[in-house]
């Protein structure tokens, strides 16, 4: 295996996943929702639209409080790791990179 090529990592990962390049499109003709049934594809679209935008904070409104600070899950130490912090691009010239 080529380590330094993404794209096989990635078709090996496919494989192993038994998943097959495909160019047909799924249609969802029929959508029951709030005991309706929907069979408008502009009503189907805004019935998943609502239901996609709205289902992360269900979810999360069904937690329990946790003033556990997120770091406290990270076990191991990353020092082979990278981190992007935000500049602001006037802080930069054309010629500090040269």
């Amino acid at each position: 295996m080529n380590k330094e090529n993404i794209k096989v990592k990635w078709k090996l990962i496919g494989s192993v996943n038994n998943r097959k390049k495909t160019n047909s499109k799924k249609t969802i003709n029929k959508l029951f929702c709030n005991n309706t049934f929907y069979t408008d594809k502009a009503t189907i679209c805004e019935q998943l639209h609502s239901y996609f935008i709205n289902i992360g904070i269900k979810l999360a409104d069904q937690l329990p409080p946790n003033n556990t600070h997120p770091t406290s899950y990270v076990k191991q130490s990353f020092l082979n790791s990278f981190m992007f912090r935000a500049i602001h691009s006037k802080k930069f010239t054309m010629n500090s990179w040269v």
